[in-house]
C-alpha cells in the first residue's frame, strides 16, 4: 500500500521541485547546440584521392578483352555456313564439364 500512496503524490513533488519545464525548454538548448556543432561541420570540405593502382584499375576495366578480329571471322564463317565444329569436340567439352 505504501508504493501506491507515493505514486499518488508523485505530481505533488513534482511541482515543489520548481516550475514545470515543457518540452520546448527542456529540447531548446539541445537543438541550439545541435545546430552551432552542424554549422561547424558543413565548414569543412569533403575530399578524396584515388591511388596508382585504383587508376589502373580503371584503365584496365576501359579497355575490352574481346578480341575483334576472332568475332567477326566467326560471324562471318557462321552467316556463310562455313563454320563446322566437330560432334566430338562439343562431346569432349560436355563430359569435362560434368567432370569438373
Amino acid at each position: 500500500m505504501d508504493g501506491i500512496g507515493a505514486l499518488g503524490n508523485v505530481p505533488e513533488n513534482l511541482g515543489t521541485n520548481g516550475p514545470a519545464q515543457t518540452a520546448e525548454t527542456v529540447a531548446a538548448p539541445l537543438v541550439k547546440n545541435a545546430a552551432s556543432s552542424i554549422s561547424a561541420t558543413t565548414a569543412v570540405a569533403d575530399q578524396t584521392s584515388v591511388s596508382a593502382t585504383a587508376g589502373q584499375v580503371t584503365a584496365a576495366l576501359s579497355t575490352s578483352d574481346v578480341r575483334q578480329d576472332k568475332v567477326s571471322a566467326l560471324q562471318t564463317a557462321i552467316a556463310n555456313g562455313s563454320y563446322n565444329v566437330p560432334a566430338s569436340a562439343v562431346a569432349g567439352k560436355i563430359v569435362d564439364s560434368l567432370l569438373q
